[in-house]
């Protein structure tokens, strides 16, 4: 049993701390009504009790709903007491306390205590009943003094037993209530767990996000500046010219890098949302791949580009997804497909599918065979990003072959507009 019910139930929302103020507001002019009407039937009666019990039972009132038990049996104490010193068939104003007496034995005393009441209460009918109607001779010879006595205990007890279960009925409603109150704080604290792992989660991918879009800028700008560099040390006393175009190509990349890397850094310390972070750097799509593939050519491989489909039309996360494809394959020729392979690229557009294939014929696989490398676990992972698929394996006869399909929803005419 809950601890609220035992015995004192304590109010714990502000509408009933103000109901305890209304109760004792009710219980002041309640002491003065049963004063004067029990003065008046002092006089017609006769003894003080008709006085002093009203009073005691209406004082009880104050404490109504912080201490049920001791205002219950106060009244049941005045009640008892009062029938048997009277003995009279004049009706005290007390009486009508013993209806709210069993009304809140039944909303705010244990179970055990509220049945008791009601118990108690039948019987005080009986006797009640017995004083007020057959011991004064109100209808005047049996039997139609017995069928009145009855009557009016079954008349009290049904009144005794309605404000019975009025007070359980709003038990019930009031511990509905609290069982509701109790599931939504749980609920709000599952959801609020809930939000906070989805931020975490949400936060976790963007910092993966970035780490990746950070490797492929950073490893393919480093592998063209180290193959340039390389070029410009052999050219440097036999053409100073071509010397100096392989630094012009490294200023230009290591410039390039770096405005990326500043953005991608600033999205990440800033906190930037996840779907605006794209906004930040520069777009990059596979219309960008002929001046992705023209700055790799000047550190030595030769590379054939091969499209087909309407490019445009490719929404901007697989577009980008299938140019990083392309770039971190291309990066992967520059440190491990030997001098000047020959390398294959081509970007096909069908009505609901993208595919991009690059291979060369270069003289080994990518770290020896190694398929979790970091280049080739960030490619399978973009192309997982967007429903697609990404498979990478040395060909038979020497070289490589990275080969994507991402999958591309059907756009409206409005939409490619």
């Amino acid at each position: 049993m809950p601890a609220t019910e035992q015995f004192t139930m304590q109010p714990a929302t502000w509408y009933e701390r103000r109901v305890v103020l209304a109760d004792a507001l009710v219980a002041g002019v309640l002491i003065l009504f049963a004063g004067v009407t029990g003065a008046l039937i002092a006089i017609e009666v006769g003894g003080w009790a008709a006085v002093i019990f009203p009073l005691i039972a209406s004082a009880a009132l104050f404490v109504r709903r912080t201490y049920p038990v001791v205002m219950v049996s106060v009244i049941a104490v005045v009640a008892v007491v009062e029938l048997l010193v009277l003995r009279s068939g004049a009706g005290l104003p007390s009486d009508l306390f013993v209806l709210l007496a069993v009304h809140t034995a039944a909303r705010y005393c244990p179970r055990w205590f509220g049945w008791a009441s009601l118990a108690l209460a039948i019987l005080g009918s009986a006797g009640a009943a017995y004083f007020w109607v057959y011991r004064n001779d109100f209808v005047g010879a049996s039997p139609d003094r017995w069928l009145s006595t009855i009557f009016t205990f079954f008349a009290l007890a049904a009144l005794a037993i309605a404000s019975f279960a009025i007070g359980r009925a709003q038990l019930g409603r009031y511990r509905a209530i609290q069982r509701q109150i109790a599931s939504l704080g749980e609920r709000n604290r599952l959801l609020q767990i809930e939000h906070e792992q989805a931020m975490a989660l949400a936060t976790e991918q963007e910092r993966a996000r970035l780490a990746a879009e950070t490797h492929d800028i950073l490893a393919h700008s480093l592998a063209i500046i180290v193959a340039q560099a390389d070029g410009a040390t052999m050219l440097a006393d036999r053409d100073p010219a071509r010397a100096a175009d392989a630094l012009r190509t490294i200023a230009d990349t290591s410039r390039e890098a770096l405005a990326e890397v500043r953005l991608k850094v600033a999205a990440l310390r800033d906190g930037t949302d996840p779907s605006d972070a794209e906004s930040l750097a520069p777009s990059k799509t596979v219309r960008d791949i002929p001046d992705l593939i023209e700055t790799v050519e000047a550190a030595g491989p030769r590379i054939s580009l091969t499209t087909s489909g309407e490019l445009e039309r490719i929404p901007p996360g697989p577009s980008l997804a299938a140019y990083r494809i392309v770039q971190e394959s291309l990066t992967n020729v520059l440190k491990h497909a030997g001098p000047r392979p020959l390398v294959e690229v081509a970007i096909q557009l069908d009505a609901d599918a993208l595919d991009v294939l690059v291979r060369d014929d270069g003289r080994g696989a990518i770290g020896d065979g190694d398929q979790s490398g970091n280049g080739l676990r960030g490619m399978r992972t973009r192309a997982q990003q967007y429903g697609g698929s990404l498979h990478a394996e040395p060909r038979v006869g020497g070289g490589f072959e990275v080969a994507a399909h991402l999958p591309i929803p059907r756009l409206t005419e409005s939409e490619t507009a």
